[in-house]
């Protein structure tokens, strides 16, 4: 008997990829329950997925809850309905007819890991995507880039200690033990939260080499020649959210962390006479304040 899978599929404003990507999971060998969220799309999004897709669930969000809250939509229906595993999958990825029975196929002989992801291509299916070739540094995911060029066996699974969870598949043991995305987070860095407590509760996280899939977001580079001023802020704010929730564990550790974070830095700013970053410093310790009291 197979093993139950949801495949949940955030949407904002993705009406280009409805079809790219949930024909994908449709024609998969492996039969996979589809439940779509929509994050409050501006454009032909739920229109696109309910006509083209009538038999995938949509819930339509009156609000942008962020990727990681629309993805616990999902995730609590996986424990609610018993589904063995989610398969998480981003609007514009796809994965081949193969890829979920691989993965799948891949845990049961290697239940240890929580997490596992395909190979990431980028639109073209001969190149691959520009941050997962990041991800396969041999600081970050041991012998798998030694083993393809030195033409050695090729592993099963590949520890890893991150992938972006644009192609992920979670066990439902993992989830019962993890938990959800941390609410705390607004958008990005959701997934690097993920995957240390899946660490820190003595699971793994794999690469599977033979399973495929696709992440079309650089199928146009643009190169940023600037940052507008929120997009800084909110990028500090993830990096000091992130600090925060991995070296610290009881509420005196944590307490402790977000003084001594705040004093060095607002230091260091009134001694450099550096008003912009001290604005910085006071936005985002502020944030992080609100969000942890």
């Amino acid at each position: 008997m197979n093993k139950k899978v949801l495949s949940i599929v955030v949407f904002y404003n993705g009406e280009k990829w409805v079809d790219y990507c949930l024909n994908s999971l449709v024609n998969s060998d492996y039969p996979t329950d589809i439940i779509c969220i929509d994050n409050n799309s501006s454009d032909n999004t739920i229109f696109v997925i309910s006509s083209n897709f009538p038999n995938v669930e949509l819930i339509k969000s009156e609000i942008n809850l962020g990727f990681g809250k629309a993805n616990n939509i999902g995730l609590k229906k996986v424990l609610e309905m018993n589904y063995d595993y989610a398969f998480l999958l981003n609007q514009d990825a796809r994965i081949e007819a193969d890829t979920i029975g691989k993965l799948i196929s891949t845990h049961k002989n290697n239940t240890h890991y929580g997490v596992l992801s395909p190979i990431h291509r980028s639109k073209d299916i001969n190149i691959l995507d520009h941050n997962f070739s990041c991800y396969l540094k041999s600081d970050n995911t041991k012998d798998l880039t030694s083993d393809f060029v030195l033409n050695k066996t090729i592993k099963d699974v590949y520890q890893t200690d991150f992938v972006n969870a644009a192609l992920w598949l979670i066990s439902k043991e993992c989830i019962e033990k993890i938990g959800y995305f941390d609410p705390i987070f607004p958008h990005y860095g959701e997934d690097d939260d993920y995957l240390f407590r899946v660490n820190s509760y003595g699971l793994k996280v794999g690469i599977v080499p033979s399973a495929l899939g696709n992440h079309a977001r650089y199928q146009v580079k643009q190169i940023r020649k600037y940052e507008d001023f929120n997009g800084l802020i909110n990028r500090k704010y993830i990096s000091l959210l992130i600090r925060y929730k991995k070296n610290t564990n009881g509420s005196f550790k944590k307490n402790i962390f977000f003084l001594r974070e705040l004093i060095i830095n607002i230091f260091s700013d009134l001694i450099k006479l550096d008003p912009s970053n001290l604005k910085i410093n006071l936005i985002i310790y502020t944030k992080l304040f609100k969000a942890i009291w």
